[in-house]
C-alpha cells in the first residue's frame, strides 16, 4: 500500500487553494458580460425635441420653466442663461449627455437657445418601443 507524502500533499493543496483564489476573484468582474447588476441612472432634465420644437422666441421665463421644468444649472454671473442637462448611464453602456441653453434677452423673453440633437424618447427605452407601443 502507497501513501502520499506530506510535502506532495502541500504541493496539492497549494495550487488547490491559489485557483481557488483566483476563480474567486475573476468571479467578481463579471468580463464585462452585465455582471454584476449596475443599476441605471438619469440626472437632469429630459428634453424632447417635441418641446425643443414648442420653444419660441419672446417666450417668458415662467412659460420656459412650464415647458422644461426648472433648469439644473444658473450661471450667477449671467442670470439670462438657463441651462438644462441631462445625463444617462445605464449598465455597462456609455453614458448619454443632452445639453439645452436658453439664453433671455433684457425684457426677460426667450432670444435664442442652443441644443443638442434630443431624442424623443428616453434612453431607457429600447429604440422608442414604449413612444410606439402607447399608440
Amino acid at each position: 500500500m502507497k501513501f502520499i507524502s506530506v510535502s506532495s500533499l502541500k504541493g496539492v493543496l497549494s495550487v488547490l487553494s491559489l485557483s481557488v483564489v483566483c476563480f474567486g476573484m475573476t468571479a467578481c468582474t463579471g468580463l464585462y458580460v452585465g455582471f454584476p447588476y449596475e443599476e441605471p441612472v438619469k440626472q437632469g432634465n429630459w428634453v424632447t425635441q417635441g418641446q425643443i420644437d414648442q420653444l419660441e422666441k419672446g417666450m417668458t421665463p415662467v412659460q420656459v420653466q412650464y415647458l422644461f421644468g426648472a433648469p439644473i444649472l444658473g450661471d450667477m454671473f449671467s442670470p439670462k442663461e438657463w441651462i438644462y442637462v441631462y445625463t444617462f448611464k445605464g449598465g455597462m453602456s456609455k453614458p448619454v449627455k443632452r445639453h439645452l441653453l436658453v439664453h433671455f434677452n433684457q425684457y426677460a423673453k426667450v432670444d435664442r437657445w442652443d441644443a443638442d440633437a434630443h431624442l424623443d424618447y428616453l434612453p431607457i427605452d429600447i429604440k422608442g418601443a414604449s413612444k410606439s407601443a402607447s399608440k
